[in-house]
């Protein structure tokens, strides 16, 4: 009976990018001693840096601060905070309603379009 051989150069990287996160947590740690603040930047961190979306179990393991209900409620502001910034409003006395929320509608698709590309 043959054994496989273990390929272990993908674990590579997830354990460098581990490490790299708990880095970066521990960094934030420092500068944020504010348990809700903390959790509001692990979020940025992950989404952004590291591409992971964020969710209350991940950012509990992560920080380990505070009741569950802690990162779950940071969690949902830091959605609606996002949702506030990426949405694009076209603001003319003139146009109608309906041709505002078009516009802001188009101008939102070109924009994710370009940073996508």
């Amino acid at each position: 009976m043959a054994t496989a051989d273990l390929d272990l150069t993908d674990a590579a990287p997830d354990f460098e990018r581990s490490a790299a996160m708990a880095d970066d947590i521990a960094a934030l740690r420092g500068r944020f001693p504010e348990t809700r603040a903390l959790y509001r930047e692990v979020c940025g961190l992950l989404f952004f840096r590291y591409g992971i979306t964020p969710t209350a179990n991940k950012l509990y393991q992560l920080v380990r601060k505070g009741s569950m209900g802690t990162p779950a409620e940071v969690l949902q502001a830091f959605w609606q905070e996002l949702r506030g910034r990426t949405r694009v409003t076209i603001d003319h006395p003139d146009l109608p309603e309906a041709l505002k929320d078009l516009a802001a509608g188009a101008v939102q698709t070109i924009w994710q379009a370009a940073n996508e590309g």
